[in-house]
């Protein structure tokens, strides 16, 4: 659960409002070195660096057409799924989902509380979800007509207990042991597909 300080947790109880912004982090691949690419957005207008775990990081502006709805949060291993809005077509989105492989790219959200008046920041961004992306459809209007925005569909991390371990044993090497063993025929694949824990 998130450790509310006290600053913002007088200006919750003041009951004249509350206004928090959103930071995405996404760590894609680079195509071409194979080697780690990571970029934030945020929904400020224009770029800043915010300081987490003793790290500074540069989120880039995306305005308030970054959206996350509720945030969905249980004790178990059941997998959560989270919907991120982002802008269509900005230059730092497409670089991210586009010029990097974004597939099952870790993705961390958090929240900044900030004062109502002046819009500082009351404290340090708190995380709110940490998983892996496993959708970002683009959606790109027509000449002339509107793009829609980028949904990304984030897993919570509970998703990596349900996928297999292929380097560990493949279906050749399992096949030399036991022949009639069809339980790793599609661990190349499995992991791709898109089937809630607990479903057929």
């Amino acid at each position: 659960m998130p450790v509310i300080v006290p600053l913002a947790q007088d200006q919750f109880e003041e009951r004249r409002g509350v206004h928090g912004e959103v930071l995405v982090w996404l760590t894609a691949r680079n195509r071409s070195s194979g080697l780690p690419e990571t970029i934030g957005l945020w929904s400020g207008d224009d770029h800043q660096d915010f300081v987490i775990n003793g790290q500074t990081r540069t989120y880039y502006g995306a305005g308030n057409v970054i959206d996350v709805p509720p945030i969905r949060s249980m004790v178990g291993l059941k997998t959560v799924y989270h919907t991120i809005t982002l802008p269509p077509v900005t230059d730092e989105v497409r670089q991210a989902l586009v010029q990097y492989d974004a597939n099952k790219a870790p993705v961390e959200v958090h929240v900044v509380p900030v004062d109502v008046d002046t819009g500082n920041a009351l404290a340090e961004p708190i995380r709110m979800i940490k998983g892996t992306l496993q959708e970002a459809p683009e959606v790109l209007g027509e000449k002339g007509a509107r793009s829609d925005n980028t949904k990304l569909k984030v897993a919570s991390s509970a998703r990596r207990l349900s996928l297999g371990v292929p380097f560990l044993k493949s279906d050749e090497a399992l096949k030399a042991v036991a022949p009639t063993d069809e339980g790793r025929a599609y661990i190349d694949v499995a992991g791709d597909w898109d089937v809630p824990w607990g479903e057929a």
